[in-house]
């Protein structure tokens, strides 16, 4: 298979204005229900939360206790995924955007600005049904499924926010992708938006609280966001009478803190001193000519490893299980690299990070490590490449790496012949980052 063309994401964020507001519609009509299908046919019971949603935002579009940030992907000669079609859209479409409210200390936690979009225009919808009735919309009875699972998720997200941010504080109401978006995109586009909220926390100093859908976890979790709760509702209890099973939805709360707020949390090394080392990074530089096999161009532990099997006295056989791993590892990382980059260029040949320190902390060290290692490679019009396991994946994505391949490989494979443990399987990544400088255009 030949490489993947790469392009240079350039994502474009600014205020949303109202001539955009049924482009915003839009989006969120089509990612929630996208993301949380049966969630959303219990909350909305079929009805479209459409003009609830222009309300909302025709309300709180210019308040003070309101931000909307909106993310357009202007980015020529995107690689499309299978079966991706714009479908008509014009080419600086918005494929996503954020709403922030702002929580002063002591306000009511009940305003949009404390509350999540989607339960949030659900009353909204609730309320207008009532008055179409000839009901109090204020009197909503909790004899109504739909209503009883508002209210709960209303709840839940005031006592978090009562129990984690207490003082003034952000809150995330929506965070929304159009589904059909290029991967990369969506990744990108998350970033830019949630990195804005992080940024505008950071200049007033504020925590930043949101309780979503566990699906959107992964998009909090690498600009810093630390979860703080969880909880799993059982949507049969709020779905009308039928032989449906409506299944499970599980939330999570969680929340970013400002480095000041951090530093505030006084981590503890305990007697290891002050300046502890949270994390560190190796990158190796990776001449023309340079052979694979020399340390730059290879992973920490495959070459720990294979120097360690080595320096035994009795040096392992080719077909031990340890060396075919380790040479299966080294294999792919330089095929990889033969494949998807050109020398001269670099390689992460380690990322560590001291597995105590908070979630929080752990992005924020990995954040400056990579970019420093970024800035390195810009300066010197390199391209960086790395082979990691998926745990860190979200690290490198987080600073514009991109993903060009993946692989599994069979542990069981690997193990003594007497072994009867069963070990599973372990999925690595293959990452590129470019330079701005490069002619990408010839990959």
């Amino acid at each position: 298979m030949p490489p993947r063309p790469f392009r240079r994401l350039e994502i474009e964020i600014k205020p949303a204005k109202s001539s955009e507001i049924i482009g915003m519609i839009s989006i969120f009509g089509e990612a929630f229900p996208f993301e949380n299908p049966k969630l959303a046919r219990i909350m909305y019971a079929g009805s479209d939360p459409g003009p609830a949603v222009e309300d909302i935002l025709e309300a709180h579009m210019h308040s003070k206790y309101s931000k909307f940030m909106i993310a357009y992907d202007t980015t020529e000669g995107l690689v499309p995924e299978p079966g991706f079609s714009p479908g008509g859209f014009d080419e600086d479409m918005s494929y996503g955007w954020i709403s922030v409210g702002v929580v002063p200390q002591g306000a009511a936690v009940t305003s949009y600005a404390a509350s999540d979009l989607s339960v949030y225009a659900s009353l909204k919808l609730l309320e207008g049904e009532a008055r179409d009735r000839g009901e109090d919309p204020r009197q909503l009875s909790l004899d109504n499924p739909r209503v009883h699972l508002a209210y709960e998720l209303g709840a839940r997200s005031q006592d978090g926010q009562s129990r984690h941010v207490a003082d003034t504080h952000l809150v995330v109401n929506a965070l929304s992708m159009w589904p059909d978006s290029h991967s990369d995109s969506t990744w990108e586009m998350a970033f830019r938006l949630l990195g804005w909220a992080v940024e505008y926390a950071r200049g007033h100093d504020w925590p930043i609280w949101t309780q979503i859908p566990v699906g959107q976890t992964r998009f909090f979790r690498e600009v810093g966001f630390r979860e703080v709760g969880a909880f799993t509702l059982n949507l049969n209890n709020y779905a009308p009478p039928g032989r449906t099973d409506w299944g499970t939805q599980e939330w999570v709360q969680m929340v970013y803190s400002t480095p000041q707020q951090r530093r505030a949390r006084s981590i503890s090394p305990g007697e290891r001193g002050e300046n502890l080392t949270f994390g560190w990074a190796s990158v190796g530089f990776v001449a023309l000519g340079c052979t694979r096999h020399c340390y730059a161009a290879s992973d920490l532990v495959t070459y720990a490893s294979l120097r360690l099997l080595a320096q035994g006295q009795n040096f392992p056989k080719p077909d031990d299980p340890r060396v075919l791993l380790l040479c299966e590892l080294e294999r792919w990382s330089n095929d990889g690299q033969a494949r998807y980059i050109t020398n001269p260029h670099l390689v992460v040949n380690a990322l560590v990070l001291w597995p105590e320190s908070p979630e929080d902390i752990k992005y924020e060290v990995a954040f400056k490590l990579l970019r420093s290692a970024v800035s390195l490679a810009e300066s010197r019009n390199l391209s960086i490449w790395t082979q990691v396991t998926i745990k860190q994946l979200s690290f490198f994505r987080r600073v514009g790496f991109v993903e060009v391949r993946r692989f599994t490989l069979n542990l069981n494979h690997y193990a003594h012949r007497e072994s009867t443990v069963n070990w599973g399987a372990k999925e690595w990544a293959q990452m590129v980052y470019h330079a701005l400088g490069e002619n990408l255009a010839e990959r």
